[in-house]
């Protein structure tokens, strides 16, 4: 049944981690050991990290020297490649988002280098259409005191008049007029540049989905093992935050199951390190599970239906 499993949930971490653990219970280490090693080599792993922590663990208890050291080199070999795909994804991400602004920036370059191009293009044809007024010459008119003498009258009328020399002044030609055409494209470019659209952006939820299934535990222990939920929360207050507890007692079989709920997935991990300890002032050895594929989620029950009346549907069951 183990074999079928894994074939058909080759990527799931918790059918290899179910099939080990079920191997290491039953007293067959060497099976168990193998187990891990697929396990762990299987491509596309939804989560390798978890395994990883888990083979390391159970060779430290379980497994012989040679087992324990090759566990190790193979563990950090293959969490030196995780780190590597992790590291080239976010490079990836990195590089396709710089690219975008790089692409943005050029074009608002390019769009201001156009504006003052086509503004120093207006003043000087403003500048050379304005035609260069040329001043009057000034008549050379001596303005002084006229004799009375004849001498000097008869001098004036002898002597022509002289004629004022004017400036030469270059005028200008004017500017030939600007075509539709150019006109249009000057005033495109004048005009300040449209929003560059930024692409939405999908942000996680600022809330956290609750993950019962992964952050849960279930604790088994025989009857009269003094499991409550003070007992609960003290025995597992060091592995993370709790967020609830409740103790179910079998009278048909004799035994007490205890559920654990942490906020965070990654606390079952040192969850798993209370199995086989006991309660304070109790000699018996508990059983820690992962909560993995043990929720059940029910919909279009009728409205009068309560918690109470929920559980008694699937007491026969479980």
């Amino acid at each position: 049944m183990w074999e079928q499993l894994t074939k058909a949930h080759s990527t799931s971490y918790a059918v290899w981690f179910a099939h080990a653990e079920f191997e290491a219970r039953h007293g067959d280490f060497v099976k168990a050991h193998e187990v891990y090693v697929k396990g762990c080599s299987a491509k596309f792993l939804d989560y390798p990290e978890y395994l990883l922590a888990m083979w390391e663990q159970f060779e430290k208890t379980h497994g012989t020297l040679a087992d324990l050291e090759f566990a190790v080199v193979k563990i950090r070999r293959q969490r030196k490649g995780l780190e590597r795909k992790r590291f080239r994804v976010r490079l990836a991400l990195s590089m396709s988002a710089r690219e975008g602004g790089v692409m943005a920036d050029a074009a608002n370059v390019d769009v201001q280098e156009a504006q003052q191009q086509a503004q120093q293009q207006a003043e000087y044809a403003a500048q050379e259409s304005v035609p260069v007024t040329s001043t009057a010459a000034v008549t050379a008119t001596d303005v002084a005191s006229v004799d009375d003498t004849p001498a000097q009258i008869k001098r004036e009328r002898s002597t022509p008049p002289e004629e004022p020399v004017a400036k030469k002044v270059k005028v200008a030609e004017p500017a030939p007029a600007a075509t539709e055409p150019a006109l249009a494209a000057a005033s495109a470019l004048t005009q300040p540049p449209a929003p560059t659209p930024v692409a939405p952006t999908h942000q996680a939820p600022e809330h956290q989905t609750r993950d019962r299934e992964n952050s849960t535990v279930f604790v088994v222990g025989p009857k009269g093992c003094g499991m409550t939920d003070d007992a609960l929360r003290q025995l597992f207050s060091e592995c993370g935050v709790i967020r609830q507890q409740k103790v179910q007692a079998f009278e048909g079989e004799g035994k007490e199951v205890g559920m654990v709920e942490f906020v965070e997935t990654g606390s079952v991990l040192a969850a798993q390190t209370k199995d086989k300890k006991r309660f304070a002032g109790s000699d018996d050895e508990l059983d820690v599970f992962l909560g993995v594929g043990s929720c059940l989620y029910v919909t279009n029950f009728p409205e009068e239906y309560d918690k109470e009346t929920l559980e008694g549907l699937f007491k026969p069951v479980s």
